[in-house]
């Protein structure tokens, strides 16, 4: 019922007698916001920890002082604005360590360990990010934070899906899930089933996937995470793709363009760009494909939003080799592999590696 909470303080917060800068209006607003970003509402979740955070800078610091920086650096990192981010979630951290307050340190390690791994470009950035998020994981556990585990869990399974130790990431997703049941966090079970169908995808379960995506995709639509929403809907597409299922496939991927449009998440419609051209290159429409997948690119190059051009520069170079364009084609895909292998992106990087050995067989590099 969040979007229930979020209209009921918004119009508290709307009341004559509520309007001055004061401890009340503070928390309330930290409340408001944090529903907004649970809605992915960044927006309306920004401006209310800005105002939220104007008030708690005349007061002496407190939990809640650091919560609502915390909050705020993530959203403004989240947002590509990394820089106007660290700032915040930094005073955040050295706050919650001076309070003595450990559950504000796990999850402000929890916040910066999982955006310094989203940008890390090193291996010893990478170790750092990940050392982090273990570190909130054993803080969380000593807590006895079941909400605060479950969610590290998730990332961290994420993380090692990608890094392709499938086991690692099954059992970390596993106890994700049974955690975020027994405690009934909603938001947390959709994303590890979304991850455990990921998982199945990799695998090549395309049914076991399927079904957990199509098991997740109420919980998120209930929810109201409409970002969450189109992501689902557009996997599910990639899915049916797979599956040589077209028509499904045409129908979820425009679901989930149509919806990224609407959110204006810059984000996802990359994604929906990237899939559309995946299912136009399926269906034997090669320019259509070509367009799409380059616009997915240019997209998310202006974005920053680093997971989606190498697997557009995959595709199309495997289109540029099919074409007869080798030079072009073996570029593209070193270029992919390239990036690829910063982000330790494994499992990608098998798949260009087959595309690249097989543009270089073509040309009769081997």
């Amino acid at each position: 019922h969040w979007s229930e909470g979020l209209a009921w303080l918004t119009r508290v917060l709307a009341q004559p007698e509520t309007a001055g800068p004061t401890l009340a209006r503070a928390l309330a607003l930290n409340a408001a916001g944090f529903l907004a970003y649970c809605l992915n509402d960044n927006d309306a979740a920004q401006w209310r920890y800005e105002e939220a955070l104007s008030i708690w800078r005349v007061q002496a610091p407190c939990a809640d002082h650091a919560t609502a920086l915390r909050i705020l650096g993530a959203l403004l990192s989240y947002r590509s604005q990394v820089e106007a981010g660290r700032a915040p979630l930094e005073e955040s951290l050295a706050m919650s360590r001076a309070l003595g307050d450990d559950e504000g340190v796990a999850w402000t390690l929890f916040d910066i360990g999982e955006l310094s791994l989203d940008r890390a470009t090193t291996e010893a950035g990478r170790a750092e990010a990940i050392s982090m998020l273990e570190e909130s994981l054993a803080l969380h556990r000593r807590l006895e934070n079941q909400n605060g585990i479950s969610v590290v869990l998730s990332t961290l399974a994420s993380t090692a899906l990608f890094d392709g130790s499938l086991s690692e990431a099954g059992a970390r997703y596993a106890e994700c899930l049974a955690i975020a049941r027994r405690i009934g966090n909603w938001r947390t079970v959709s994303y590890a089933l979304i991850g455990l169908g990921n998982l199945a995808a990799v695998r090549g379960e395309l049914a076991t996937a399927e079904r957990l995506l199509a098991e997740s995709l109420p919980l998120v639509e209930q929810l109201g995470m409409r970002s969450m929403v189109a992501y689902t809907l557009l996997n599910l597409g990639w899915i049916h793709t797979s599956n040589g299922e077209l028509e499904k496939a045409e129908e979820r991927i425009a679901a989930g363009r149509a919806l990224s449009v609407e959110i204006d998440d810059p984000g996802r419609m990359s994604f929906a760009n990237y899939y559309q051209g995946q299912l136009r290159y399926y269906q034997g429409k090669r320019e259509s494909a070509r367009s799409l997948l380059e616009e997915s690119l240019s997209r998310a190059r202006e974005i920053g939003a680093w997971w989606l051009p190498p697997l557009s520069l995959s595709l199309l170079g495997w289109m540029a080799h099919e074409a007869g364009d080798t030079t072009g084609a073996l570029a593209m895909l070193r270029e992919s592999l390239v990036l690829l292998r910063e982000r330790h992106r494994k499992t990608e990087c098998v798949m260009t590696l087959e595309r690249w050995a097989g543009a270089a067989a073509g040309a009769g590099m081997y």
